[in-house]
């Protein structure tokens, strides 16, 4: 610390106004300390919209609503058919130009 003060004092010992800059050097546990402040500031600013969230059921309505409307359209097995087409010319393809084979053989 007598070392950050003898940085700051000009020769008649006063510590400058504004008049010119003042450069402080951070301890080391600092940084540390602004690590855990930012984890603690992050984790609190997510309690807010969880009890939100849990008082007004915005995330359980939202869910519900999207199955009930997989269930009605069968959005899930059109995306499993159309998954299991574009798999099968893959292999197609795969087959017929042998790429995996290739990738394999390098």
């Amino acid at each position: 610390m007598d070392d950050v003060k003898a940085k700051i004092q000009d020769k008649e010992g006063f510590i400058p106004t504004s008049k010119r800059p003042v450069m402080l050097s951070i301890p080391q546990p600092m940084p540390m300390v602004l690590v855990v402040v930012e984890e603690f500031i992050q984790v609190n600013q997510m309690d807010k919209p969880k009890a939100f969230d849990e008082k007004h059921q915005l995330r359980a309505n939202a869910s519900a609503k999207v199955i009930s409307l997989d269930e009605r359209v069968g959005l899930t097995e059109k995306f499993g058919v159309a998954i299991s087409v574009v798999n099968e010319k893959v292999k197609s393809v795969d087959q017929k130009l042998q790429v995996s084979d290739k990738t394999m053989a390098t």
